[in-house]
């Protein structure tokens, strides 16, 4: 098997009036996005202020949330990660990998936001598996790509479409980038399984 193997993508993921219940909901709370940061930031607790590496707005999806909204979206997208993991350790037969989604959260990438070439799983956050649901396609740029290990080059450019699921593994051998936005407004959830 080649890496690139493992890199499981899965369309129709929900049905799509939910998808789009789920688009309403973000331009409803658009003001309660926040800057992205990285775990550089965090670790040197510094702002992202020029956003050199990651421009990226992020909305947090929480079990405890007091917008019920929020929480029956975070119930949703919590179930079909779950499925999903459970789905990709049969395909590829990995029973040692975890079993809980954890952060889950929405990413608006309006023009010219990205998110350089990066892996998921570091000592601060030991991630087993990577996931992006992909809510929208009116926009353009902001491809999902993936890269060579140790390298520049480009190996896997992830076609956008609306409802497609992008799961793989969050270690070294999967540096991954978000190109930039060129037009309109790209929408997605990101988690990890721990």
């Amino acid at each position: 098997m080649d890496i690139l193997d493992f890199i499981k993508i899965t369309d129709d993921a929900l049905d799509l009036s939910m998808v789009s219940k789920i688009i309403r909901y973000l331009n409803y709370v658009e003001k309660d996005f926040v800057e992205g940061t990285t775990v550089a930031d965090s670790k040197n607790k510094l702002k992202n202020t020029n956003r050199q590496h990651r421009k990226a707005d992020v909305y947090n999806f929480h079990p405890t949330n007091k917008n019920l909204t929020n929480v029956h979206i975070y119930d949703i997208l919590y179930n079909l990660m779950k499925r999903a993991n459970k789905d990709y350790k049969l395909t590829y037969n990995i029973p040692h990998a975890g079993d809980m989604p954890t952060d889950i959260s929405a990413l608006r990438y309006t023009e010219g936001f990205f998110y350089k070439p990066h892996v998921d799983h570091c000592m601060q956050h030991p991630r087993t598996l990577s996931a992006i649901f992909l809510l929208n396609n009116d926009y353009e740029g902001g491809h999902l790509c993936f890269y060579e290990p140790n390298n520049v080059d480009l190996i896997k450019r992830v076609e956008v479409k609306a409802n497609r699921l992008i799961m793989w593994p969050s270690n070294f051998l999967y540096p991954h980038a978000i190109e930039p936005v060129t037009k309109g407004k790209r929408y997605s959830i990101v988690t990890w399984i721990l």
